[in-house]
């Protein structure tokens, strides 16, 4: 496995909230930083370990996560890419 160090692009959702748009290639692992504890599959599959538990999150789909001690780490799986969108800190 690769840690994916993309360049993330950034877009204002609301007046309040800025939001990352994330790219991952099958076998990519990303970290979700610490401050953001919400993510959404926009397209692709995604398998999620969070506090010593796998979810494996489809198309569409949400997670929302409590602060733990340990990190979110998000890893790409099936042939197409994983983009994920994840709320940023209020600005």
């Amino acid at each position: 496995m690769r840690l994916a160090i993309l360049p993330a692009l950034e877009r204002t959702v609301n007046p309040i909230i800025v939001t990352r748009s994330l790219t991952l290639n099958r076998g990519d692992v990303f970290r979700l930083p610490r401050a953001c504890r919400d993510m959404w599959v926009v397209s692709g599959r995604a398998w999620v370990t969070f506090d010593g538990k796998d979810i494996i999150l489809n198309n569409g789909e949400r997670a929302s996560f409590k602060r733990g001690k340990d990190a979110v780490v998000v890893t790409s799986m099936g042939k197409a890419p994983l983009v994920l969108e994840i709320p940023g800190e209020k600005t």
